[in-house]
């Protein structure tokens, strides 16, 4: 499991899509900015599936969302700009987010009641 989480953050950190930018940028920009909802979505997706994928592999998955929940970019952002807020991240660098995602993802679904 652990390759893969790496594999995993080192990809959303890979990005320069948004270099420059901050966190807090990003989170306020994102709701008038298909391209940043539609990263916040896919990356969301990516942590989704390696999720299931930790799960069968070891038994132990990242996160764990009520099944068959059907996650929407809106709710990603919701979910990205809770964390960045309770973390005090604003000022953070924007390829960081994937972090703060699967920060905000392990809270809002905690496994094994919390």
């Amino acid at each position: 499991m652990k390759p893969l989480i790496i594999a995993l953050i080192l990809f959303l950190n890979g990005t320069t899509v948004f270099a420059g930018s901050t966190l807090g940028e990003f989170v306020d920009d994102a709701p008038k900015n298909e391209q940043y909802l539609d990263w916040i979505y896919f990356s969301g997706q990516a942590m989704m599936f390696s999720s299931i994928t930790a799960e069968r592999k070891t038994g132990t998955p990242i996160y764990c969302p009520p099944p068959k929940l059907s996650i929407t970019p809106d709710q990603y952002l919701l979910i990205l700009s809770k964390s960045v807020g309770d973390l005090k991240a604003r000022d953070r660098d924007v390829s960081t987010f994937g972090l703060f995602l699967l920060e905000g993802l392990q809270k809002t679904f905690p496994c094994g009641g919390g």
